[in-house]
């Protein structure tokens, strides 16, 4: 199965004060152990961050530079969802001793206060010719 792209238009949620992701950003633990770090059968993408340096040790830098890409990174899409909006960007994630990665990342717009919470990261391709 190919990731989405983020093919929805921007829509009503990038308006001029929200041109990213809006804020607070949530990563949590979960997340990124069971779905990013942990080796999986299907959609794995723990060789890729383990190349990167991170671990299940590293756990928390690895959300950190998560949240950095959603705060910084390129809003390219929304499509709005039965859970709320889902976002994707795209950004770089800093990488431990080595050149950033190009990265996609999802998010949906939820909660109880609203935030946007991961749901997914993965390699993006490297935009140099």
């Amino acid at each position: 199965m190919t990731p989405p792209t983020g093919s929805g238009s921007l829509g009503p949620h990038a308006t001029e004060s929200y041109a990213r992701l809006p804020p607070p950003y949530a990563v949590s633990e979960e997340r990124v152990i069971r779905w990013l770090l942990q080796r999986r059968d299907h959609g794995d993408r723990s060789k890729w961050l383990g190349d990167a340096g991170f671990s299940l040790m590293t756990w928390s830098q690895l959300a950190l530079g998560l949240m950095e890409v959603g705060a910084t990174g390129e809003l390219v899409g929304i499509d709005p969802t039965d859970w709320g909006p889902v976002y994707t960007v795209r950004g770089k994630l800093a990488a431990r001793g080595r050149a950033p990665l190009h990265v996609v990342t999802v998010w949906v717009r939820t909660g109880t206060p609203l935030e946007s919470r991961l749901l997914s990261a993965w390699p993006a391709p490297d935009p140099r010719p």
